[in-house]
């Protein structure tokens, strides 16, 4: 966007961690479904010409699933979110160093802390070697340690997708 004007690009940034899951309500294989999914990542940041630890990322998540088995599976899953991430992973993405700063864009470095939340929903089916499936996700970052940015243009966005595989082999 323009709020970025002038500024270096940001590298591509990947996360890999553990993922702690638990079921409310029984176990994973059941129709409905309520868990909890607590995840910590670290994060790494390349242009493909090196990797770099940028720091960490953790987004506790509250969700619900239904799952129908049949000749058709379908699955339907809702969830929300808070996003917390390290000061330094903070900065790569909403940070902005005296070199960069402007008028209409001021110096800005963010703590550690709550980032926002996420709120999503979405279906999925499967047939025979078709898969397919629809998302809405909603993000908010009013109140959050970055929302002061001059990066952030919007406290809040939609995004909405489709996807479709063929499954050209299974161990089902």
């Amino acid at each position: 966007t323009d709020a970025r004007d002038g500024m270096p690009d940001v590298d591509w940034m990947g996360y890999l961690g553990p993922n702690l899951r638990i079921f409310l309500n029984g176990h994973e294989r059941q129709e409905h479904l309520l868990f909890v999914d607590l995840p910590v990542y670290g994060v790494f940041s390349s242009d493909f010409s090196y990797i770099e630890y940028s720091g960490w990322s953790t987004t506790p998540k509250f969700g619900y699933k239904w799952e129908k088995h049949g000749k058709v599976r379908t699955i339907f899953q809702t969830s929300v979110s808070a996003n917390y991430s390290s000061a330094s992973v903070n900065d790569v993405i909403y940070g902005v160093s005296d070199q960069y700063a402007t008028a209409n864009r001021p110096e800005f470095y963010s703590p550690s802390g709550y980032t926002g939340w996420r709120t999503s929903i979405g279906v999925s089916r499967k047939h025979k070697e078709v898969w397919y499936g629809l998302f809405i996700k909603g993000y908010q970052l009013d109140g959050s340690v970055i929302d002061d940015s001059p990066l952030v243009t919007d406290e809040s966005s939609w995004v909405a997708g489709f996807a479709f595989a063929w499954i050209f082999a299974s161990s089902d």
